[in-house]
């Protein structure tokens, strides 16, 4: 199928080329800004003659009389017309590799226009596919050229900078075209998905604001979980992040295997959180995620019912001196453990209080805080004091921003 003519002749237009062969040489009236183009009286037959053999695609005779218009064209403008009945064959024949030499022409004489982009991208496109690397870059780049925030060729010339082994590179084109889609209203999830893969393979650190934007504009259980694990997977070493991160895990329903919920269980009853390792087992039973009979399960649900016996009846006797003591990192770890039985108002009153202590971990408190007022469903004021956070806590932090964005 042949494509239309709509953008050449919208391009010719101003020409007066629209119209058939024979009006060639008559000016348009129509429009007052219009004017004719300057033709010789032998530019104006060999341009007349080229225009009628594309119109009833006679595509034989074009290189012929394309060769007699480059031969009698002697004006300016006659010399764009021809380069744009050119790019006109091209795209009608489908030869899009032959559109390129035209619209270099017309970009070289300053009559380039936006609709002949287009054609760069294409062809960079197919060029890609043909595992014609440079070439490929050579039209993209041009296609940039002229319009650096073409998101679809920004894509394409990421592939082509992956492909030649520049992957670093492929990975900062691939944001851009990411944060230009977004400022156009939005980009698709599968340029996200190809972001953060190579991001991830290659231990960028692009991973991490990649993930948090993809999981903003697309947040599902499974995008949560696959993010949070790439999180998880950088910042192994320090525990104290990861159940951070586990938490969040939870908050987003992105537990999804039994071993999600047993490493996260795992986690808490190490941490001295034995009624919040409860609430993880419990949200797995209910979702039917244990293999009862394995014995690493009933092990692990056996730990923490133990542990836990006592253990929400001795908070409230630590409540009152917790508040007005002078060590902050009690306080803390006492508003954890309220945290992890659901008790929001305690847990905030407690990060509160601890920050108004000498010595304090302010970044710490202020990241438990807002995660608190989270969970509470207390948005607005969560996403204030996890805007605060900085230092070792500000990734947590600003995935826990992430998730809070989704909820509001």
């Amino acid at each position: 199928m042949k494509l239309p003519m709509t953008a050449i002749a919208l391009g010719l237009a101003a020409m007066g080329m629209t119209t058939p062969a024979a009006a060639v040489t008559t000016a348009v009236a129509q429009d007052e800004e219009q004017k004719a183009p300057e033709l010789s009286k032998k530019g104006q037959e060999a341009l007349a003659a080229l225009q009628a053999a594309i119109q009833e695609e006679r595509w034989a005779d074009v290189p012929a009389l394309v060769a007699t218009a480059e031969s009698d064209t002697e004006t300016n403008d006659g010399k764009i017309i021809l380069q744009k009945l050119r790019l006109n064959a091209a795209i009608n024949m489908e030869d899009y590799e032959a559109a390129i030499d035209p619209i270099d022409k017309l970009a070289a004489m300053g009559a380039m226009e936006p609709q002949f982009n287009q054609v760069y991208v294409e062809v960079g496109k197919r060029r890609l596919f043909d595992e014609n690397y440079d070439g490929a870059a050579d039209v993209l780049q041009k296609a940039l050229n002229t319009d650096p925030n073409n998101a679809e060729a920004l894509i394409a010339l990421a592939e082509v900078r992956t492909e030649q082994g520049q992957v670093d590179e492929g990975i900062k084109l691939l944001t851009d075209a990411i944060a230009q889609a977004e400022a156009a209203g939005g980009a698709e999830e599968s340029w996200y998905k190809r972001a953060v893969k190579l991001a991830y393979d290659n231990e960028n650190p692009a991973v991490f604001g990649l993930t948090r934007n993809w999981v903003t504009n697309y947040p599902s259980a499974s995008n949560w979980r696959d993010t949070l694990r790439i999180y998880m997977g950088f910042n192994d070493a320090d525990p104290a992040k990861v159940l951070d991160i586990m938490r969040l895990q939870f908050a987003a329903g992105a537990l999804e295997s039994e071993g999600d919920y047993l490493l996260y269980a795992e986690e808490l009853l190490r941490a001295g959180f034995p009624g919040e390792a409860m609430a993880v087992i419990n949200a797995g039973k209910q979702a039917n995620a244990f293999d009862m009979n394995k014995r690493i399960v009933t092990e692990i649900i056996s730990m923490a019912e133990n542990q836990a016996k006592g253990d929400r009846e001795s908070l409230d006797a630590d409540f009152q001196g917790a508040l007005s003591g002078s060590e902050p990192k009690k306080t803390i770890t006492l508003a954890d453990a309220y945290y992890g039985y659901g008790e929001y108002q305690k847990a905030a009153e407690l990060y509160r209080a601890a920050l108004g202590k000498s010595g304090v971990q302010a970044n710490l408190a202020n990241l438990r805080l807002g995660m608190t007022l989270a969970r509470s469903g207390d948005y607005a004021a969560a996403k204030e004091v996890l805007s605060q956070v900085s230092g070792a806590q500000a990734d947590a932090a600003a995935y826990w921003l992430a998730w809070v964005e989704t909820q509001m």
